[in-house]
């Protein structure tokens, strides 16, 4: 039925081993998708050639540089003018690569009082990155020489951390609700309560103008940025 399978399988491509991916990320051009594996490493596939690999090769290429030692717990790609995406891992390194040059520009060691890093998001203009932790979010300042902290949002249960489009609202999960933050002043926006279990994910709009989330129901619910109207509510069983 069309309507309940919208897209059509053109090809399944699988990693040495069958190793299973764990998180995928678009590089903003759409030429190359990002590929975290169970086993921590990342591995790179490449999109814009996808009608002339054949199913039964290994198109998935490890990536040359150094990698984490530990599990990686998460990852972002930059949607501004910066080539780079960064990941973060248990073994308390964030690492920024260049996707063009395929070279790591920077690292960065957190402080073992901060815990395991839990969510990554690097915002459009490629100067500033936040990384949620158990019980807060720090926001750094990206230099040429490293990392230099900016704020720490003191929340709990953030597992979940994303800028907008623009850039100028920091988004942040706690648990059921998303806190809306000032980027650059880190003060407090609004908050959205809709869900009645936990928020898995959300997303903004293309224009920013509204905010889309989903919850380990099923239920999405969309609202506009200033929280002064919802979206129509959307409910789905995923099993």
């Amino acid at each position: 039925d069309v309507q309940d399978e919208p897209y059509m399988l053109i090809k399944v491509f699988r990693t040495a081993n069958r190793q299973d991916v764990t998180s995928l990320a678009v590089s903003p051009g759409g030429e190359t998708v990002l590929c975290r594996v169970k086993s921590g490493n990342l591995l790179s596939f490449p999109l814009s050639n996808i009608d002339l690999l054949v199913e039964s090769d290994d198109a998935f290429s490890k990536f040359p540089f150094s990698q984490h030692t530990g599990s990686i717990t998460a990852m972002d790609v930059c949607c501004g003018p910066r080539p780079i995406f960064v990941t973060c891992g248990r073994d308390k390194l964030v690492r920024f690569v260049n996707y063009d040059t395929m070279q790591a520009e920077l690292e960065y060691v957190i402080p073992p009082t901060c815990g395991d890093p839990v969510s990554v998001t690097l915002h459009p203009g490629g100067g500033l990155m936040a990384i949620a932790f158990k019980d807060q979010v720090r926001v750094y300042d990206v230099l040429l020489g490293g990392l230099r902290e900016k704020g720490v949002i003191f929340l709990k249960h953030c597992h979940c951390v994303r800028f907008s489009h623009g850039g100028q609202v920091l988004a942040c999960t706690s648990n059921i609700v998303v806190n809306l933050y000032h980027t650059f002043t880190a003060s407090f926006l609004c908050s959205f309560t809709e869900h009645i279990g936990q928020v898995k994910d959300f997303v903004f709009s293309k224009g920013d103008s509204a905010l889309l989330s989903v919850g380990v129901d099923g239920a999405v619910y969309g609202r506009t940025l200033d929280g002064s109207r919802a979206l129509e509510s959307l409910s789905a069983n995923f099993e």
